[in-house]
């Protein structure tokens, strides 16, 4: 039993499912004439059997116009087959005859399906047996009471135990039964009796009644029958209702996101192409989670190019830098820079709106980001090997379309190993060509790629005609904008007094000199005479790299 009532609740959530999506479809009807996109109209007509990708790509074949892309009805189904269009099928003729079959609500309070007259021919049948089994009784106790000589009260059917239809006969009248009944038992004022005839219609009742119980065992059974019958149908109703959801949850994200943010639009992604190289453009680009926080208003916008031509460049001037390494103080944005960018491209990719003035790039086969410290204590894996691992799977998969986004890598271990591994990581992503935005504090990494831009050439190689053009990757600098200023007594380079940092959080050109830890552990709450000796130490000691780097050490 308990196994039926949980097929039955599986059966009417269907059944609910698609009366919802036929519902939500419906509710277009009054704005119908005003939506511009045909795919859209489509989505929310229900009309035949609909539509799927795969009907949706054959008669864009058929119709020759795949390729084409032209305005026609044509076109329009070959641009939906592209993006995996649907449509929404006719639902309600077959919805009604689920409707006019049973009670829904019934059926989910009682566990069971009662069949509506004419939705189920064995159920009929059962219930006419069952009819006429009641009448033939009903005719038998109208002769019992014209026997004895009463009226409705003569008389009547009652059930003791398991016993149904017994006759309970006043005791005024019970010495006018016949004498073929056979007394059963008595309560006050009452005698029963039952009667061989009566015996045989009331087993006649009770087959009839099994019958029945049989035949509505099966009822569940045939209508889950109809209804898988019907399954091509139900498959489309949910492609298009989860279509039209996404569609839906889309509208609305974009429009919370517009009510928040300043500047938000639609994105351009564009198709990759081999002839041209992979880039990302974006202006006064900002977090899209900003507009949850108290101070959102007062988050900085930025403008940020990966890859791609030159604005207004064409193939024969230089293209802009793929990867960009990105230095700055502690605090400055870079980690925020780089979620905003890799979720705005997320965002592009399944059609929201992002909170850009604007944003156009070429699509990516994937985001790559390797952020923040974590160990992997059940791995016996330490904090570095965590990160380097991630790396390592990072450079194996990406591609030139790829979105790749490093946070500070090489932290894990000595400085001369971090920088190392971080400086052969940029060289690898370069020599890719994935679209990389790399944030790190090794300034000697920025150093290292300060004449990128004027060292890129073209060189020639080849013999009897063979010719193979290579281009050096190159590498762009950018920084997060700070303003520093030298408070206290003494001088910068005496580490004396300190150094009051203001984060202006705007992406600048060119790397930057310090990350001004000093400052952040002062903002920590570090004791003052502890700041004082590492803002000394700080300052002897970038003296002493300055002055190996003029000896050329």
């Amino acid at each position: 039993e308990d196994a039926a009532r949980e097929r039955l609740r599986g059966f009417l959530a269907a059944l609910d499912a698609v009366k919802t999506a036929s519902l939500a479809a419906n509710a277009f009807e009054p704005v119908l004439g005003r939506l511009k996109s045909p795919a859209l109209k489509r989505l929310v007509t229900q009309e035949g059997d609909g539509l799927d990708g795969a009907n949706l790509a054959a008669d864009a074949v058929t119709g020759d116009v795949y390729a084409r892309g032209d305005d026609t009805d044509a076109g329009s189904a070959a641009r939906d087959a592209a993006t995996g269009g649907v449509s929404m099928p006719s639902l309600d003729e077959t919805l009604a005859f689920f409707e006019r079959a049973f009670d829904w609500d019934a059926a989910r309070a009682s566990g069971r399906i009662e069949p509506k007259p004419g939705a189920d021919p064995a159920v009929d049948a059962a219930d006419e047996r069952l009819s006429l089994a009641d009448a033939a009784l009903e005719t038998w106790l109208r002769a019992a009471r014209s026997i004895l000589g009463g009226g409705r009260d003569s008389c009547s059917f009652v059930s003791a135990n398991k016993d149904t239809h017994l006759v309970e006969v006043p005791d005024r009248l019970a010495s006018r039964v016949p004498s073929d009944w056979s007394r059963e038992g008595k309560r006050k004022g009452f005698e029963r009796f039952d009667a061989p005839d009566l015996a045989r219609l009331r087993a006649e009742r009770a087959d009839a009644e099994e019958a029945r119980e049989l035949a509505l065992a099966g009822v569940l059974r045939t209508l889950t029958a109809s209804f898988c019958e019907e399954w091509p149908r139900w498959r489309r109703a949910a492609d298009a209702a989860a279509a039209l959801d996404a569609l839906s949850s889309l509208a609305v994200a974009a429009e919370e996101l517009a009510a928040t943010c300043a500047d938000t639009c639609t994105p351009d992604v564009r198709e990759t192409c081999h002839s041209s190289p992979p880039f990302f453009r974006a202006e006064r680009l900002r977090h899209p989670c900003v507009a949850a926080l108290a101070a959102g208003n007062a988050f900085v916008p930025n403008d940020v190019r990966l890859g791609g031509r030159a604005a207004g460049g064409d193939d024969t001037q230089e293209g802009v830098p793929p990867i960009t390494l990105l230095t700055g103080p502690n605090m400055g944005g870079k980690s925020t820079l780089l979620r905003q960018v890799c979720l705005a491209a997320v965002m592009a990719h399944v059609g929201a709106d992002v909170p850009a003035k604007s944003l156009t790039m070429s699509a990516c086969d994937a985001v790559y980001v390797r952020m923040g410290a974590r160990d992997d204590v059940a791995g016996g894996r330490s904090t570095f090997m965590v990160e380097l691992s991630e790396t390592a799977s990072m450079l194996r998969r990406c591609t030139r379309d790829s979105l790749v986004a490093l946070d500070e890598l090489g932290r894990g271990t000595s400085t001369s190993d971090g920088f190392a591994i971080a400086s052969s990581v940029v060289d690898a992503l370069a020599s890719v060509g994935a679209r990389t935005l790399f944030a790190t504090h090794y300034h000697r990494l920025a150093e290292e790629h300060e004449r990128d831009a004027e060292d890129a050439r073209l060189e020639t190689f080849g013999a009897e005609g063979d010719e193979t053009v290579e281009q050096k990757k190159t590498v762009a600098l950018a920084h997060m904008g700070c303003d520093v200023r030298q408070e206290g007594s003494g001088d910068e380079s005496s580490g004396d007094g300190y150094e009051r940092v203001t984060f202006l959080y705007t992406l600048e050109k060119g790397s930057c000199p310090k990350s001004y830890g000093v400052n952040v552990a002062r903002l920590a709450g570090l004791p003052e005479n502890v700041l004082v000796a590492a803002a000394r130490r700080s300052a002897a000691l970038e003296a002493e790299a300055l002055a190996r780097r003029r000896r050329g050490d």
